[in-house]
């Protein structure tokens, strides 16, 4: 939206946003690996990093 609108400052800024949480996020899990192990794994699994899964239940994504 914030290059639409012609503000590229604004634009480059939630690139780099974008981009900084890419590399933050593994970081992240891992601690969480750490933390709680198995249970996270299994949430990981469940779960996508970013982007939810619309339209399909737990029990959908469990059994494909």
């Amino acid at each position: 939206m914030a290059f639409l609108t012609g503000a590229p400052v604004i634009f480059l800024l939630a690139f780099l946003n974008v981009l900084l949480y890419q590399m933050l996020a593994p970081l992240e899990e891992r601690e969480l690996l750490d933390q709680y192990g198995r249970q996270y794994e299994e949430y990981q699994r469940l779960v996508p990093r970013f982007v939810p899964h619309l339209g399909r239940t737990p029990e959908a994504r469990r059994s494909s």
